[in-house]
């Protein structure tokens, strides 16, 4: 219940701008490619590979040449890993999935603000709420994890009539595991394809 708070306040803190300063506002969809890169120092693991997945969301975005856009996202990614037994005696392989609430807040500049095209770039903070994982299902134990995740990275997008492209990075800012001297962090590259619903 704490994690899903923290991700509200997130949003919430951005919904007074336009209210307030009467700035322009959009809001549309986007989805497209997650893939997240594990830190993981877990002893029964031995290797893992990520195969990404996928995210889809919506945002608002308001503002002129600076603005201000915060989102509401699900993505998941999926990895396998080679992992040991409980005793030590053999070793076997799984998928590891997991499922996510990301709140974002992007600040950015416009530098090409035109009706037609635009070109956005800038920094970018998320709060990520796991709310589904199988890591506890594939034999592990020490395998305890804390639903909420802190990102901060950077972000370049274009936009096309209401068509947008997006990349970004998200670093992980805080270590997810509850177990002492254990690590699980998980850095995110997503790439995204949008469409303006209204408003720009």
């Amino acid at each position: 219940m704490k994690s899903v708070k923290n991700a509200m306040i997130v949003l919430l803190c951005c919904l007074p701008g336009p209210l307030l300063f009467g700035q322009k506002f959009g809001a549309g969809v986007h989805g497209g490619y997650n893939l997240s890169s594990l830190q993981i120092n877990n002893p029964q693991i031995k290797t893992y590979k990520g195969y990404g997945g996928a995210m889809v969301g919506a945002w608002m975005r308001y503002g002129g040449m600076f603005y201000i856009q915060p989102e509401l996202n699900y993505h998941f990614s999926r990895s396998e890993v080679t992992y040991s037994s409980q005793d030590g005696l053999s070793t076997h392989s799984g998928n590891l999935n997991t499922h996510y609430l990301q709140a974002v807040l992007a600040p950015g500049v416009r530098p090409v603000n035109s009706k037609m095209f635009q070109l956005r770039l800038g920094p970018a903070a998320s709060y990520s709420v796991m709310i589904d994982e199988n890591l506890r299902k594939l034999d592990l134990k020490n395998s305890q994890l804390k639903t909420g995740a802190w990102h901060a990275g950077f972000f370049t997008g274009v936009n096309v009539w209401r068509f947008s492209v997006d990349v970004r990075y998200f670093v992980s800012l805080n270590n997810q595991s509850s177990i002492p001297d254990q690590r699980f962090k998980s850095n995110t590259f997503q790439a995204a394809l949008g469409f303006t619903l209204f408003g720009r």
